[in-house]
């Protein structure tokens, strides 16, 4: 009996471990997808463009405003999977997004809405 002890202590508990820090390393799609009613990234960044495309500054500042929301809740749950410049860069994105839709220039928010969207998508690679 000791010495299965000995040997489940030696052999199996750091394999288990290794395999639980694989599992969580690997997780980054799951941790992207959205497990509340606010945190829907991707739809929020639908709705922005269309609200940058036809111009309408006040609805895209509200749907700007529910993706920085669903952002500060999505981030932290990726911080375990994903890479940090990764997670910064999208941080920039939408820091200069916000910029932007504040001064109003469709052509450069359409831009960076593309450049967040692309480091969402990229996020879990």
């Amino acid at each position: 009996m000791q010495k299965l002890r000995q040997a489940f202590l030696f052999y199996l508990l750091p394999i288990l471990v290794l395999i639980f820090f694989a599992l969580i390393m690997n997780s980054t799609s799951f941790f992207q997808k959205s497990f509340r009613n606010d945190d829907h990234f991707s739809t929020y960044v639908v709705e922005l463009e269309e609200m940058i495309q036809i111009q309408d500054w006040e609805a895209a500042q509200s749907s700007l405003s529910k993706m920085h929301t669903a952002w500060k809740q999505i981030s932290p749950r990726l911080q375990l999977a994903a890479e940090k410049d990764k997670l910064e860069e999208l941080d920039e994105n939408l820091a200069r997004l916000s910029a932007l839709v504040s001064c109003q220039d469709q052509s450069s928010a359409l831009s960076e809405l593309y450049a967040a969207a692309n480091n969402w998508r990229n996020i879990s690679r």
